[in-house]
């Protein structure tokens, strides 16, 4: 998941050319100021990634390389595809700032400093620093014949939305499901315990990979006659946070209401029951089953 920025140029006052601080150095500092600021809101304090660290490094010398100044590559790549293609997870929300100046001299622990401040003065890219759903960091920086180039990467498990789920996933589902149905003239869906166990038995708790096991077998003894067909619906999110909501379970319920496959499923006039199950990791990566019957 990649959050789109406008880029921010610095355009900082030339002083006295300092002798350049070695990069580890830099990042360290960098990643205090960061630091500083999030603490100041209450946040918690985000980690040194040493992915983000190449991908920001590299990004920066790429824009001085290229004549280019933005997020996206001239060959397309994003900030995210950068990230995965380094080895990061496909799962983590990913954001950046860039910043560029002129006539600057060689990058010392100030002119850090200066970046920062003029990144706390956007408010998108202080929207990132401030982030929440952000745990680690990376930093880059190049200069050369007065021309500097700032990156900052991040990523975390993104933010988790809405009210949190104790209930189950059943229940909330079945709410915008049934609410589809009665516009187009359907009885209702209800809750049905052996499709909840079934969708529970084929994700157990904290599996995230896209359920492979057969639906039927994973009911119950003794409800295996109760259906003549099962559909089952699978949907994953990234960077959508740690702990599973109910805002999780109406976005996906929207997503597959949207898309003419999974809502043949779910508007199924023969079908009966639903038993479904919201799955989450502390990576921000988070899956839901769902499992509609009709009846034998």
């Amino acid at each position: 998941m990649l959050r789109r920025l406008t880029a921010l140029c610095l355009c900082l006052a030339a002083g006295p050319a300092a002798a350049q601080d070695d990069l580890e150095g830099l990042r360290e500092h960098a990643l205090t100021l960061v630091n500083e600021d999030r603490q100041a809101q209450g946040l918690d304090p985000l980690e040194a990634g040493e992915t983000l660290d190449e991908i920001a490094q590299n990004h920066a010398e790429a824009m001085l390389d290229q004549g280019f100044y933005a997020h996206v590559a001239p060959d397309g790549t994003t900030p995210r595809d950068r990230f995965i293609a380094a080895g990061g997870s496909e799962m983590l929300l990913v954001a950046e700032n860039i910043a560029r100046c002129e006539g600057c001299g060689a990058p010392d622990a100030a002119r850090i400093e200066a970046l920062q401040e003029g990144w706390m003065n956007s408010p998108e890219h202080r929207e990132n620093i401030l982030d929440p759903g952000l745990a680690s960091f990376g930093f880059g920086i190049v200069q050369e014949d007065g021309a500097l180039y700032a990156v900052q990467d991040f990523s975390g498990p993104g933010q988790a939305e809405g009210a949190p789920l104790e209930g189950g996933a059943t229940p909330v589902l079945l709410e915008p499901v049934n609410a589809a149905r009665a516009e187009r003239d359907l009885p209702p869906l209800a809750e049905d315990e052996a499709l909840v166990s079934s969708a529970e038995a084929l994700l157990p708790e904290g599996a995230i990979e896209a359920p492979l096991g057969d639906p039927f077998a994973a009911l119950p003894q003794g409800a295996q006659g109760g259906f003549t067909g099962l559909a089952t619906l699978s949907a994953s999110c990234g960077g959508c946070g740690a702990e599973p909501t109910e805002a999780d379970v109406t976005d996906f319920a929207a997503s597959w209401l949207s898309d003419e496959g999974y809502a043949a499923g779910l508007l199924d006039p023969d079908a009966t029951a639903l038993g479904a199950v919201l799955r989450s990791d502390s990576a921000g990566a988070k899956r839901m089953i769902a499992l509609i019957g009709t009846p034998r």
